[in-house]
């Protein structure tokens, strides 16, 4: 996997003001990022670019990576740009305009996410919800802040940087609106949550999640985080690669989780929120006050996700309990 030279490209950006010198330094990252990625360029018989030899989506994760730096740099009228977002006026910085998939790239990741879908859909695994949930609670106990970030994302389905730095579990409100409201209020624990770190430019409006551990538990550890392992605001959350190593040794060694049909060849934490997900929707599905709802309308829901498609939900549709296993899950917190 290439190393971003994020730190190295801010340095040479940030004193940099000219639409035609941020261009030229956003493309020649670009062209760094893909090379190293063995990502080229298909031409037409009239020589326009047309398509992608490899595969750009591991150069989008690159690129959300550098543009995610980018909003960390100070901006003033000249090193940036006025946008409309959520009804206000904000400013970017001008190398957001530049720093992005050109349209074929972009065209290669969409065609690869949904032929993922498909192949992750037609093949779904199950896995012992029961003996997950447990386990990450044990996890909670334990002394190291990796395997207690571990136990929170399957716990709470939220992100590496939203469990260490900018995530917040308080009591849920009431929500009426919401189609998952009355379930959240009623049948099963959960917190009003803010913080989320993706948002794709709209503000950061809290929300009701589900738990599967209490919130006071979750509350605790999160707590625990912060006092032990600080960060400063816009920190990078430490232990990436310790946390993929822990969630591999606890999870996938063990036999606990399946790695889910078409993806890598070991375990990584995003697995752990699909997990999450495939857990609340049974849950969901089987309580007394469910509503008329598709599985990908949920996981939008208690991911948080505001676009208008369920296509990054999609992503996140990775298992599918059997019926001895929802059983077990029933039981457990409906008996």
């Amino acid at each position: 996997m290439v190393i971003a030279k994020v730190e190295e490209f801010l340095e040479k950006l940030s004193p940099l003001t000219t639409l035609k010198d941020i261009k030229i330094l956003c493309n020649q990252e670009l062209d760094y990022l893909r090379k190293e990625l063995s990502i080229e360029t298909k031409f037409s018989q009239l020589g326009y670019p047309v398509g992608v030899i490899g595969d750009a989506r591991r150069l989008k994760q690159q690129v959300s990576i550098y543009r995610k730096a980018i909003r960390t740099l100070e901006t003033n009228s000249k090193n940036s740009f006025f946008k409309i977002i959520d009804g206000a006026q904000v400013r970017q910085h001008k190398a957001l305009r530049y720093f992005n998939l050109a349209e074929y790239e972009k065209r290669d990741v969409n065609t690869r996410d949904r032929a993922r879908v498909r192949q992750d859909k037609s093949n779904r695994k199950s896995f012992d919800a029961v003996a997950v949930i447990d386990k990450s609670i044990e996890l909670l106990e334990l002394d190291s802040y990796i395997c207690k970030v571990a136990g929170l994302y399957l716990l709470t389905g939220r992100r590496h940087e939203e469990i260490l730095v900018t995530g917040q579990f308080n009591t849920p409100t009431s929500d009426a609106d919401s189609i998952i409201g009355e379930w959240l209020e009623f049948d099963i624990d959960s917190a009003l949550f803010s913080g989320q770190v993706k948002r794709k430019g709209k503000t950061d409006n809290p929300y009701n999640i589900p738990l599967l551990a209490p919130l006071d538990l979750v509350q605790d550890t999160t707590r625990w985080l912060r006092i032990n392992k600080p960060h400063k605001p816009g920190q990078r959350p430490k232990g990436s690669k310790e946390l993929g190593l822990s969630v591999r040794k606890v999870f996938q060694d063990s036999g606990l989780l399946p790695i889910p049909s078409g993806k890598d060849e070991y375990l990584n934490p995003h697995n752990l929120r699909s997990a999450y997900s495939a857990i609340c929707w049974q849950l969901y599905r089987y309580s007394a006050i469910s509503q008329n709802c598709t599985e990908d309308i949920f996981v939008k829901a208690i991911m948080g996700h505001t676009e208008e498609t369920t296509q990054s939900a999609q992503s996140y549709l990775d298992y599918e309990l059997n019926n001895n296993e929802v059983q077990k899950l029933i039981d457990r917190y409906y008996e």
